[in-house]
């Protein structure tokens, strides 16, 4: 089983390297978050707020990097019309590669690679009788291997938050996320990822799948002609108004609702924002997570958030493994015979993977625990005891393992024999075996 686990593993890579040397771009996801600042000093009539422009990029391949300088745009928000009143370009802040999972015993695929990119600027609002301020960035394109999406390659991206009249006069910051997701899944592992997020103004804050949105197009690039800075271009500039149209989802079996399928399906809690499921197939998935800020039932912001999982094939890193008299499968016997203390040396592998040991012994009503690789236990007399050694519990699947073990206290073997025989006489002698203390059944 491990052997062929071990080729799709290969083939999987191998697959991947090439689609994305080939055709990869680079957006992999964003966020838009604010805090306001107080009334600006210069104009009391408008607050002062700072925002959080967050992207994340595959390093993977060569793909562009991430703009010296972004295009954000402002629009007011009267009925179905926007009105653009403000765009600044922004330096990059500062950029780093994302932390690889938190699973030491999950070895990421080479060709997986995320960095984030941040933008931080101020700017100074004023709302006047308009509804609502959309802050918006927009930028080309998404890398062709996504699995749950029509064209990918062909549909860029757009991060935006609104705020609205409401928060403006409340002075509310908008929520933000407590950690990214991580890049990679295991295929067949049940999923558990606490996607929450904290409002420093203690809002009630509701989760949601929501569809990613699109923004700018391919003109302008790979010799396709167009203006690279119109609204289907690779970098609109000026960023072009709302509303903005959603990702084109590979229908009817992936949706922003249900992005990436599973047995069971992945889905989000809308109370605790905590990610769920066991994602089946291999590939890489855009997923769409809105946080909902309320405060006395009326809504505030909706912060979005567009990432990508890799599912891939994962193998087991650490095996169970005891020295015993018989081995079968995960179970391990061990015999004493005239002896009750047993010595149980462990044979677990790899041991670079292994952290924590949790020996439990079984006595009746009476359970032994012991934290140490190897161990030494006295039973209290004959009969049957059972124990289970776990390594890493608590682990992921491939960093976890459990041996389970039976040990048999027999007694000790003691031969008790009596002869006669006649001195002076020549033959063979008469043994009468009166006691052996080993037992058939033993």
């Amino acid at each position: 089983m491990l052997k062929k686990i071990g080729l799709q593993f290969i083939l999987f890579l191998i697959c991947m390297a090439f689609v994305t040397t080939v055709k990869a771009k680079h957006i992999i996801g964003g966020e838009l978050t604010y805090k306001c600042l107080g009334v600006d000093p210069s104009d009391t009539t408008s607050l002062r707020y700072v925002f959080t422009l967050t992207m994340y990029r595959d390093c993977f391949g060569g793909g562009a990097d991430f703009d010296d300088l972004a295009v954000i745009g402002f629009f007011y928000k009267n009925g179905n019309d926007y009105t653009r009143f403000k765009t600044i370009s922004e330096k990059l802040a500062n950029k780093g590669e994302v932390n690889p999972p938190d699973n030491a015993c999950l070895i990421v695929p080479p060709n997986i690679c995320v960095e984030k990119g941040q933008y931080i600027f101020e700017a100074s609002l004023k709302m006047g009788l308009n509804e609502s301020i959309t802050v918006a960035y927009q930028r080309c394109c998404r890398n062709q291997s996504i699995s749950n999406l029509i064209s990918p390659g062909d549909q860029g991206i757009t991060i935006s938050v609104e705020l609205t009249k409401d928060a403006f006069l409340a002075r509310s910051s908008s929520p933000t996320f407590k950690s990214f997701p991580p890049t990679v899944i295991c295929s067949g592992e049940p999923l558990n990822f606490d996607h929450s997020a904290i409002d420093i103004d203690g809002d009630y804050l509701k989760y949601e799948f929501c569809s990613p949105q699109k923004g700018g197009g391919k003109k302008g690039s790979d010799n396709n002609g167009g203006i690279a800075s119109d609204c289907d271009g690779v970098i609109p500039n000026p960023t072009c108004p709302p509303p903005y149209p959603d990702v084109n989802f590979s229908i009817p079996t992936f949706s922003a609702l249900n992005p990436m399928g599973g047995s069971p399906k992945v889905v989000i809690d809308t109370l605790t924002g905590i990610i769920s499921g066991t994602p089946i197939e291999l590939g890489q998935y855009v997923v769409g997570v809105c946080i909902k800020e309320y405060r006395n039932k009326v809504l505030f912001s909706t912060v979005r958030r567009d990432f990508q999982f890799n599912v891939v094939p994962c193998e087991k890193a650490v095996f169970a493994k005891i020295n015993a008299d018989k081995e079968v499968g995960k179970t391990f016997t061990i015999n004493l015979c005239g002896d009750s203390t047993a010595n149980f040396i462990n044979l677990s592998t790899k041991d670079q993977f292994i952290k924590d040991f949790d020996w439990r012994i079984i006595e009746g009503v009476d359970t032994f625990k012991y934290t140490t690789k190897n161990v030494t236990h006295t039973f209290p007399g004959l009969g049957t005891y059972k124990g289970i050694m776990y390594l890493n519990p608590g682990s992921s699947a491939q960093c976890r393992d459990t041996a389970f073990i039976t040990v048999n206290v027999f007694p000790g073997i003691k031969s008790d024999f009596s002869y006669t025989y006649d001195t002076c006489v020549a033959g063979s002698t008469l043994l009468k075996i009166c006691q052996n203390q080993m037992q058939d059944q033993f």
